[in-house]
C-alpha cells in the first residue's frame, strides 16, 4: 500500500516511527564517531604514530547510508582537526575519502603526494 493511500493518521504514525528510527540511528552513529575519536586519542599519544584511518566506511555500510556514514566522517574529521590544531599544529594532515585520514606530513611526502595537496591539508 502505497503512503498516499493510507488513511492520515496511518501515515502520520508511520512517519513518526521513521523519524524515531533516525533518530535511534544519529544515536548510534555519535557512539561510532565517539570511539574512533577516542581510538585516535589513544594513537596519536604514541610517538610512533605516523599514519591512521579511521571510521572505515565498509564498516558501516550494512548499516548506515552513505549519506550518514559521509556526514559521521566530517564530523569525526572536524574533531581530529580541532584536536590537531590545538595541541599538534602544522605536524599532520587529515582528509577524508573512504575513511579519514591522519597522516605526519613528513609521511606524505615519503609516499608520493603532492606538495600542495599537504599543504592544502595541513592542519595549521
Amino acid at each position: 500500500m502505497y503512503l498516499r493511500h493510507m488513511p492520515a493518521q496511518i501515515a502520520e504514525k508511520k512517519f513518526s516511527d521513521i523519524r524515531e528510527i533516525d533518530e535511534v540511528g544519529e544515536r548510534e552513529m555519535q557512539l561510532e564517531i565517539e570511539e574512533e575519536y577516542k581510538q585516535f586519542l589513544e594513537d596519536i599519544k604514541d610517538d610512533w604514530f605516523v599514519f591512521g584511518a579511521y571510521m572505515d566506511e565498509t564498516e558501516y555500510e550494512d548499516e548506515y547510508s552513505h549519506n550518514s556514514i559521509g556526514q559521521a566522517m566530517g564530523e569525526l574529521e572536524n574533531r581530529i582537526k580541532k584536536y590537531l590544531h590545538e595541541k599538534r599544529s602544522n605536524e599532520f594532515i587529515v582528509y577524508s575519502d573512504w575513511c579519514v585520514h591522519v597522516m605526519k606530513r613528513e609521511k606524505a611526502s615519503e609516499v608520493g603526494m603532492a606538495e600542495r595537496a599537504i599543504k592544502n591539508r595541513i592542519v595549521r
